[in-house]
C-alpha cells in the first residue's frame, strides 16, 4: 500500500452548536456514513457525514459527554459522560437506556464485535465493566490499572479484551472469566489506542512514546517496535485486503508500515492538528480530525 499527498482528498464540515465545545467524536465504522459528537453542554449530535445539520440530538447525559461509540448494527449508540454515567440511546425509537456506571470520568467505550447485547467501559479510575444493556448493573468489574483507561478493544471471536491505559500498560482479560491472562508493560508513556490484526493472534498498540509496538497474543509477548515518531500515536488501522500493512494517525502524520519485518512504506504531511479516529471502509481512509 502506497500513499502521497496527492492521493490524499480533504474534505471538512462544522459541527457541534454555536457556543458549545466538542468533547468526543465517533463515526460509524460498519458503514462510516455517520458521525456522532458530545459536548461540554451535556448535547450528543448525529450527522451524516459531509451534512452540516444534524439528524437527531440527544440530551440524555447531564454532565459533559466524554466517550461515544456506535453498535455494531449503528442503530444503537453508547455514551460516557463525565459523571461517569453510560447510557445507550435507540436511534429509531430514541428510547434510552441507563445500565449504570464509574464513579469516575468515562474514557472508552466498545461494543462487542457480533452483538449489541454487550458493550465494555473504561474509566479514569483505572476500572473498566462489562454490560449487557437488558439488564440493570454491569456483569463484571475488571480491575488492575493504575491510571486511565484510553481505549478498550474486543478481539475478533469476543473471548478477550484488551484494554490501555495511561498507566503505560495493556491487559488482556478473559471475558468471561473476568480475569487478567497478560499485562504487556513494553510502553514508556500512557498507551493512547490498540488495533487487532484481522486475522492473526497479533495486537498493534501506540502511545505517547510515539512508538507502534507489536504484540504475540498466541505466546503473549512482544514482537518488535517501530522508530520514534515525531508526536504520540492516536490511531491505528490494519489494512484489511493487506494486513500485513499498518496505519498509524498522530498530531501530524499519517504513516503506512509494513510490520514484519517493520519498516516504515509512506509518509504524508496531514497538517491536523489533532486525530480523533481512523478506519479503513471499502478501500478508502476515512479519518476524524
Amino acid at each position: 500500500m502506497s500513499i502521497s499527498g496527492n492521493d490524499v482528498k480533504r474534505s471538512s464540515f462544522p459541527v457541534g452548536e454555536s457556543g458549545t465545545s466538542v468533547t468526543t467524536v465517533t463515526f460509524g465504522h460498519r458503514s462510516s456514513k455517520l458521525l456522532a459528537t458530545g459536548s461540554d453542554d451535556n448535547a450528543i449530535h448525529i450527522y451524516l457525514i459531509g451534512q452540516p445539520t444534524s439528524l437527531l440530538t440527544s440530551r440524555c447525559q447531564t454532565s459533559a459527554i466524554t466517550a461515544l461509540r456506535f453498535s455494531n448494527e449503528e442503530n444503537l449508540l453508547a455514551s460516557g459522560s463525565r459523571s461517569g454515567a453510560v447510557k445507550i440511546c435507540d436511534l429509531e425509537s430514541q428510547k434510552v437506556i441507563y445500565p449504570g456506571g464509574h464513579k469516575t470520568c468515562i474514557r472508552s467505550i466498545e461494543y462487542f464485535p457480533s452483538s449489541n447485547n454487550f458493550l465494555a467501559t473504561g474509566a479514569v479510575d483505572g476500572t473498566a465493566k462489562l454490560w449487557d444493556p437488558r439488564r440493570k448493573g454491569f456483569i463484571f468489574n475488571y480491575k488492575g490499572h493504575n491510571g486511565a483507561i484510553n481505549a478498550l478493544k474486543f478481539s475478533p471471536d469476543g473471548r478477550f479484551l484488551i484494554s490501555a491505559s495511561d498507566d503505560t500498560a495493556i491487559r488482556m482479560w478473559d471475558v468471561t472469566a473476568g480475569k487478567v491472562l497478560k499485562a504487556f508493560q513494553e510502553h514508556q508513556g500512557p498507551v493512547c489506542t490498540v488495533e487487532y490484526h484481522p486475522k492473526e493472534l497479533l495486537l498493534a498498540s501506540g502511545g505517547a512514546d510515539r512508538k507502534i509496538k507489536f504484540w504475540d497474543l498466541e505466546k503473549l509477548q512482544f514482537i518488535c517496535e517501530t522508530e520514534i515518531e515525531t508526536s504520540a500515536i492516536r490511531c491505528l488501522a490494519f489494512e484489511p485486503t493487506n494486513a500485513s500493512y499498518v496505519l498509524s494517525g498522530s498530531n501530524d502524520m499519517l504513516r503506512v508500515y509494513n510490520w514484519e519485518p517493520v519498516q516504515l512504506l509512506d509518509t504524508v504531511q496531514m497538517g491536523w492538528k489533532n486525530i480523533l479516529d481512523m478506519t479503513i471502509h471499502k478501500e478508502q481512509l476515512v479519518c476524524l480530525y
